[in-house]
């Protein structure tokens, strides 16, 4: 039950909304021990607007659950609400696991060096975005319409981290989380195939 603890302990710590969120995980775990956790505040930018935003990532031996949080705007449900949805995804189902590192000054760089920058982005199919651009042939001069050239990206979750914003530790984190959830993705990926 240690990381139980640990991860209520860091939600308390982050101060948002610890009790409704500390109860949407734990609904969400439903008593399956935690296996390991990534916790990420954020802050959410509207149309001329401000709020907060939670993430939470839990690893347990069969399932990745996926908690958000935000502030919920003003309306018939009060000043104060905030909103929150937990997503459960089977391991097996987990498809892409993507880990991008960035260092800086790398001629300096020694083993076990803390990135400045993680970014984790995992994909289960829940969701794909298409980003479109005009396609061309890089001829100054053509006037054909070439239509439209672009990427289709699988990720369902993407959450980055910069030591100077979060600090090392958070950046240690993330990667840490990244790693743990790579390795029991493709475990259970050799299970199920």
């Amino acid at each position: 039950m240690l990381q139980h603890q640990e991860l209520h302990d860091q939600l308390e710590s982050v101060g948002y909304f610890p009790k409704i969120l500390g109860d949407v995980v734990d609904g969400a775990v439903a008593g399956e021990p935690i296996k390991g956790f990534y916790v990420q505040p954020d802050v959410a930018f509207g149309h001329g607007t401000i709020g907060r935003h939670l993430s939470v990532l839990v690893l347990t031996a069969r399932r990745l659950i996926v908690v958000h949080a935000d502030d919920h705007a003003p309306d018939e449900h009060g000043p104060a609400a905030v909103a929150a949805s937990a997503e459960s995804v089977p391991l097996a189902k987990l498809g892409a696991v993507t880990i991008s590192r960035i260092y800086s000054d790398p001629t300096t760089y020694e083993a076990d060096a803390v990135p400045r920058v993680v970014r984790f982005a995992l994909g289960w199919g829940a969701t794909q975005s298409l980003d479109l651009e005009p396609a061309g042939c890089g001829d100054p001069e053509c006037e054909v319409d070439h239509g439209y050239a672009g990427t289709l990206a699988g990720d369902d979750i993407s959450l980055s981290v910069t030591a100077d914003g979060a600090g090392d530790q958070a950046v240690a984190q993330l990667l840490a989380f990244a790693q743990q959830v790579s390795v029991a993705a493709a475990a259970a990926a050799t299970v199920a195939g």
